[in-house]
């Protein structure tokens, strides 16, 4: 899927927003939080300043650390 330009600057503008969101540690905890029970097709949004990409690589980076299956 190629992504356009106005995705990218929606992408860029709500990754803005996070940057300055007082919540924006707990956002990205409760997005991390459900990662578990997601598959790939089920990632959308910014959550906590990451994109859907980001936070995947942070969960399969976690679950490679602490040695648990993915989901």
């Amino acid at each position: 899927m190629t992504r356009t330009l106005p995705d990218r600057a929606r992408r860029n503008e709500a990754i803005a927003i996070c940057e300055t969101c007082p919540v924006k540690a707990e956002c990205l905890a409760d997005a991390m939080a459900a990662e578990t029970c997601r598959t790939t097709s089920r990632r959308q949004g910014i959550w906590g300043g990451k994109t859907p990409q980001q936070r995947y690589a942070m969960y399969r980076k976690e679950v490679k650390r602490n040695g648990r299956k993915s989901a």
